[in-house]
């Protein structure tokens, strides 16, 4: 990406990562998750998208996150706090979604969760994760995502993926620049420090 774009999504992220003890990034499981309201302009998830990353997961195994960066890309997500208009939202609509297609993962969260994330970048992958969690059925082969005997994508499912979390104290515009940024660097290996 042009150097001016990367230089705004690290002064981005790095001002509102949530920043812990212990170091690493922190594990979050796919079914807290949504889309957030503004990331893809308000368009939500491509069905056809979700489902090819769940066809490749299915096809060449679950690759997880290694120390090289080979593997899954990391997810952006934004965590939420228990009714926030901005996480009431986007589980508002994320609920609408899936509830028209059926294609898409039920959404399980009740109506005020005590965690929730949103999804800025790799939110295809999230919810494709979501496919195998409720076995849902493939719109190419009619086949129900299952982990079968893929042990990589059975601990994603129980134990989360590693992700880059940012507070929810960040503004709508400023989430809707980190993920246009992101959509606009496709295939960039991005890497992160855990610290």
């Amino acid at each position: 990406p042009p150097a001016p774009e990367a230089a705004a999504l690290v002064s981005l992220l790095e001002r509102w990562r949530e920043r812990g003890g212990g170091g690493g990034l922190p594990r979050v499981r796919s079914h807290l998750v949504v889309p957030d309201g503004t990331n893809r302009e308000r368009t939500g998830l491509s069905v056809e998208h979700v489902h090819y990353v769940a066809t490749l997961m299915a096809s060449q195994g679950f690759r997880a996150r290694s120390s090289d960066g080979s593997g899954h890309d990391i997810p952006v997500l934004v965590r939420e706090r228990p009714g926030s208009p901005q996480g009431a939202m986007a589980l508002a609509r994320w609920r609408a979604a899936a509830a028209e297609s059926p294609a898409l993962p039920p959404c399980t969260l009740g109506p005020s969760p005590g965690e929730l994330f949103t999804s800025l970048g790799n939110g295809h992958f999230t919810q494709a994760l979501n496919l195998f969690r409720h076995g849902v059925a493939s719109i190419y082969s009619g086949e129900r995502f299952e982990a079968g005997s893929d042990k990589a994508l059975a601990a994603a499912m129980a134990d989360g993926v590693p992700s880059l979390v940012l507070r929810e104290d960040m503004p709508p515009a400023q989430r809707k620049a980190v993920s246009l940024l992101l959509n606009k660097t496709p295939g960039h290996a991005w890497g992160v420090d855990g610290a």
